[in-house]
């Protein structure tokens, strides 16, 4: 009977040295192993419609790895989430290593919160609301682009795409 105590602690010591190495394995330190797509958003906010070429996340992996590992990003490049649900959106910073403004987005295309997005920071930066997907960008570019709560982007995953 004792040796039966310890055969589910024995067998998860058993996976314990593979997955510490495929935990290593993601973690791609120069942001190659995963490949995003590009797509396209339109930004409506008081400045008028700006057109933006960003990378998509869609995947698991791609929604794990965003923009880390990073050591720089183009001045207008981003990065568009689709987080696939509507829910309450938290992101943190593990391994970004560039400032970013997390741009939350509502499931109709409506901005509904913008959070600062510190470096290796691992607190939490929450939407207010539920969402649908998020809009990365480099720290300071939501307010050149004017970006704010209520501002509009369309694209497909909000069905507010334009024609």
């Amino acid at each position: 009977m004792t040796r039966l105590r310890w055969l589910p602690v024995m067998i998860a010591l058993l996976f314990l040295p593979p997955l510490a190495g495929a935990q290593t394995g993601v973690e791609d330190k120069t942001g190659g192993k995963v490949k995003f797509g590009e797509t396209q958003i339109v930004v409506d906010s008081g400045f008028g419609a700006t057109r933006l070429k960003v990378m998509f996340a869609r995947t698991p992996d791609q929604l794990r790895q965003g923009l880390m590992y990073r050591n720089t990003i183009k001045p207008w490049d981003g990065m568009l989430f689709d987080m696939g649900i509507v829910q309450p959106g938290n992101f943190w910073m593990r391994n970004t290593l560039i400032p970013l403004d997390i741009i939350f987005i509502k499931a109709d295309g409506t901005v509904d919160s913008i959070g600062d997005g510190v470096p290796l920071s691992l607190k939490p930066v929450a939407s207010k609301g539920p969402i649908r997907g998020v809009l990365e960008v480099r720290k300071g570019r939501a307010a050149k682009l004017g970006i704010k709560p209520g501002s509009i982007i369309r694209h497909e995953i909000f069905g507010n795409r334009e024609r």
